[in-house]
């Protein structure tokens, strides 16, 4: 995982090598500071070596982006997500909700739409790494309770902005949480911009 987000990073910034040499981005670097945030959907599944579970999930996504230019910017980003477990355990059927979360942490790379608040492309995309941890009530049907999987390592995610009419965006991302003991879990998010470009 880690080398496939190394070598996507390696493809998107090598449009900017040229410029960078040229110096053509030096006087702007770092002068546009912007914070966006985003609400939607998530889609989760977690795998462990017992059970997989999938559930569906609220997600708020802040982040924190520092213009290259008007179109390249690194960000920080903690998108964040709460779900509810609702499942049947054990042989006399207990049915039990409980609440769980998840909280990556992210440095991006954003490309196009959504990099700046200046930027007014057609399309963004942005790829990024770090760390993640997630937590979620898994069912073990030889038990007669539930077993609460805390999963962190090492995170990434990738996915592109389009533009909708009313000058917001939405976002469509895949990521992944690769803990240890083959614990993973993988996501797809649905994301409306809060903010206008």
């Amino acid at each position: 995982m880690q080398k496939v987000i190394l070598l996507g990073l390696l493809l998107l910034t090598t449009p900017l090598l040229p410029s960078l040499a040229q110096g053509r981005y030096r006087h702007e670097a770092y002068k546009a500071i912007d914070f966006f945030h985003e609400a939607g959907a998530t889609g989760i599944l977690v795998a462990t070596p017992n059970t997989t579970v999938t559930m569906p999930a609220f997600s708020y996504k802040p982040r924190l982006s520092f213009g290259l230019n008007r179109a390249y910017s690194i960000s920080f980003s903690m998108p964040l997500s709460l779900f509810l477990n609702y499942h049947v355990i054990g042989e006399n059927g207990k049915r039990q909700v409980k609440l769980g979360y998840e909280i990556p942490i992210s440095v991006d790379l954003n490309i196009g739409l959504g990099s700046t608040s200046k930027c007014r492309e057609d399309i963004g995309f942005f790829i990024g790494a770090g760390f993640g941890m997630s937590e979620v009530s898994i069912s073990q049907l030889e038990s007669s309770n539930s077993q609460d999987s805390k999963i962190a390592g090492n995170y990434g995610h990738l996915g592109f902005r389009l533009p909708l009419k009313n000058r917001h965006t939405y976002s469509l991302s895949a990521y992944t949480i690769w803990g240890a003991f083959h614990r993973k879990v993988f996501g797809f998010r649905v994301l409306y911009s809060l903010y206008k470009y």
